[in-house]
């Protein structure tokens, strides 16, 4: 009843309720963990969940997977837990999973030039792309400049 191969057929059968019911940190990281071995496979990259990054890339090499869906209050979207990769990975994989973005930014662009706050922990940009606002307008022009088709 309790056994691993048990408890993975009871998630495969009741995956929808199970998600739902979990707090948002806990479903935060759940799905943070598919998100970055889905982001692997569309990119052609291998997952590896490393210190420091997530996916090794045959051309961007060391890549980390920063996934966002909550709209912060100012309308922002935020991404979190970054000073760990500081000299760790080759480039920041951010996925917008409201609009589906992504972007693909350069570790040293991506630390030494977009404004981020709490101690350099916090990246924070416009939900709607300064489309309808003027929010954190120089990280969502950066963000933007490394913008990736992923289809």
């Amino acid at each position: 009843m309790f056994k691993q191969s048990e408890i993975i057929e009871y998630a495969k059968a009741n995956l929808d309720r199970i998600i739902e019911q979990m707090d948002n940190k806990a479903k935060g990281r759940f799905l943070g963990g598919m998100v970055e071995i889905k982001a692997a496979e569309i990119m052609g990259g291998e997952f590896c969940d490393a210190s420091g990054y997530d996916y090794y890339h045959p051309v961007y090499g060391r890549v980390e997977v920063k996934s966002t869906t909550d709209i912060q209050k100012g309308g922002s979207l935020r991404v979190q837990s970054l000073n760990s990769k500081r000299n760790e990975c080759d480039f920041i994989h951010i996925i917008d999973m409201n609009s589906d973005r992504h972007f693909l930014v350069p570790h040293d662009i991506f630390f030494n030039e977009l404004e981020l706050i709490e101690d350099g922990n916090v990246l924070r940009w416009s939900a709607s792309y300064n489309e309808n606002d003027k929010v954190r307008q120089h990280n969502t022009r950066i963000l933007l400049q490394f913008e990736k088709n992923i289809a």
